[in-house]
């Protein structure tokens, strides 16, 4: 009893609704979730919007899904405590400071453009070339503004995905998709002294995929693991199957001490700016990751393995359903049809691949 109340003061002085739930029930509502006539004794179940299969078998780690209140989508946040779990919401609307950083991307990509356009045509111009200084720097530009890039390609598209909920797809081998997109990432990865050994499906498999998303959900994942991973270390990913289930597993070893808090993952850019571990960046990564596992209708798990490491996992849905109406889809690329490995992985890689 004295434990109840003591976390439903916690839960009271949290800024969004919240409750806490133990063996499928909800045993406690703070008041912002009251105002969502969420109510102590109420099944979780029905309200899962995805994640229906991951909650019930997940692991001790922390939990993105999204759950449906009111007609309304909300991203939920499940940290494990030692009798249940604290689920934390935000609403999967577009947020005031998603919407802001969609504004400056906008502005900042009209100033970027002129310079990256610069950049390409003056690198390979012998003069550079020739000069292994003037070469080096070259490339410190390059790579410099290759993160530009993928920041503002970020700030432009977070708010967009985490508020949208139908996902245009195509039918894709989603192994041999993954398996394209590792195999980049090894060869990069090499530059900067890591491995990675990855592990896919046994046979192909053709389902519906939102190609970018994914791709862009996938480079994230490796992006945050080869930060927090020591040169000469390997980053392990994999791809299984379970039933109607897939699930793309990125581990990578590191300190806890070291890792940033999993709970704070997908809310790192509500953070008071200060100086702290540059590694971290925007913390924008994190909400494509979790928009991309939303739209193959699965959950994202952050937990820790026996051995101390840092796991991520995306869970998808395998959807194999098929339309009559087939039409030339238009693509317009998000990077303006530039190397996405070497933008996307540019925080980590050397200024060499540039």
């Amino acid at each position: 009893m004295e434990q109840s109340k003591d976390l439903i003061k916690l839960l009271n002085l949290m800024e969004h609704p919240a409750f806490f739930v133990e063996n499928g029930v909800i045993r406690l509502v703070n008041t912002r979730a009251k105002s969502l006539f969420l109510e102590e004794n109420q099944n979780i179940q029905p309200l899962l919007y995805t994640g229906q299969t991951e909650y019930p078998a997940t692991p001790r780690g922390v939990l993105s899904l999204k759950l449906k209140i009111l007609d309304r989508v909300w991203d939920a946040s499940v940290t494990p405590m030692e009798s249940g779990d604290v689920f934390t919401l935000r609403e999967a609307a577009v947020s005031p400071e998603l919407q802001a950083m969609a504004l400056v991307a906008q502005h900042l990509r009209s100033s970027i453009a002129p310079m990256l356009t610069a950049a390409e045509a003056l690198l390979p111009s012998g003069m550079i070339q020739e000069n292994p200084e003037a070469k080096h720097q070259a490339a410190q530009i390059s790579r410099g503004l290759h993160q530009l890039l993928r920041n503002i390609g970020n700030m432009a598209d977070a708010a967009k995905y985490q508020s949208q909920e139908v996902f245009p797809k195509e039918t894709l081998d989603i192994d041999g998709f993954i398996r394209e997109i590792m195999g980049k990432t090894r060869h990069f990865l090499e530059a900067a002294h890591i491995r990675l050994a990855h592990e896919g499906l046994s046979a192909p498999l053709y389902c519906q995929v939102h190609r970018e998303l994914l791709e862009r959900g996938i480079y994230n994942l490796i992006s945050n693991s080869a930060k927090f991973t020591p040169a000469g270390g390997t980053i392990t990913a994999s791809l299984t199957r379970q039933g109607t289930r897939l699930y793309f597993t990125v581990e990578n070893p590191a300190s806890q001490e070291a890792m940033p808090n999993p709970a704070q993952a997908f809310s790192g850019y509500l953070r008071q700016p200060a100086i702290g571990d540059g590694r971290q960046g925007i913390g924008l990564g994190m909400v494509l990751v979790r928009a991309a596992a939303s739209a193959h209708g699965g959950a994202l798990l952050l937990d820790y393995t026996p051995q101390g490491n840092l796991r991520a996992t995306l869970t998808m849905e395998i959807d194999q359903s098929t339309s009559r109406i087939r039409s030339p889809q238009l693509r317009v690329d998000y990077s303006g049809e530039r190397d996405h490995g070497l933008i996307e992985l540019s925080d980590i890689l050397p200024p060499s691949c540039y």
